[in-house]
């Protein structure tokens, strides 16, 4: 299985790896719009923003391992 591959090889209920970690990039940005949503235009804080802040953190990582291997298997 060579490098470039990987994400597309390694399959998850009958899917590649790397249509899950867009699904999963997807979600987690609509939660963190709606978290912030939620915070500041609809005066609700049932989750605290700090909590917004640290899952932009997550979404950079997740977006950022899914487009590396997007990445390699178009670059090589």
């Amino acid at each position: 299985m060579p490098l470039s591959t990987i994400g597309y090889d390694i399959t998850l209920l009958g899917k590649p790896l790397v249509i899950w970690l867009g699904i999963l990039t997807f979600t987690l940005v609509f939660l963190q719009v709606f978290i912030a949503f939620t915070n500041l235009r609809m005066n609700k804080s049932w989750i605290p923003f700090e909590v917004h802040r640290k899952l932009g953190y997550v979404v950079l990582l997740v977006a950022a391992i899914h487009a590396i291997i997007v990445g390699l298997y178009w670059w090589f």
